[in-house]
């Protein structure tokens, strides 16, 4: 439990915030609580399949270092720099995207939490602009 609150304090950047209703704070609390479940549940997938492969996370630390054990944070982190450029047309229209190339470590990343590609996942039908 403790390991959850170190993540909200931590890794979602919880901040005095200031909110007018009860109904508001509950609101906020639930969507916290809901992403340090998520984070949770990413950081075992990924532990799991590691043990599963019987193969460490290679370069997942800084100094390049392999990992069987890593944190939701170190995970996280290997996707900090990644980007998505979209050229949008004044109706809002998106003329073109371009993603970043995954680095190794980001490509095992989500084949171990068998996600797709970037580029696949966020393929969305062209709006027209009328």
């Amino acid at each position: 439990m403790e390991h959850s609150f170190r993540l909200v304090n931590q890794l979602f950047l919880v901040t005095p915030l200031f909110l007018k209703t009860p109904q508001r704070i509950a609101a906020l609390v639930f969507l916290i609580m809901v992403g340090a479940l998520i984070a949770g549940l990413i950081e075992r997938q990924v532990r799991r399949a590691l043990a599963e492969l019987q193969q460490p996370l290679k370069g997942l630390m800084p100094e390049g270092r392999d990992s069987l054990r890593p944190t939701v944070t170190r995970l996280f982190k290997a996707f900090a720099d990644y980007s998505l450029v979209q050229v949008k047309e004044a109706c809002g229209r998106v003329v073109e995207s371009r993603f970043a190339r995954l680095n190794p470590v980001q490509a095992h990343i989500l084949e171990l939490l068998g996600l797709p590609q970037p580029a696949e996942l966020c393929a969305q039908p062209v709006r027209v602009c009328v």
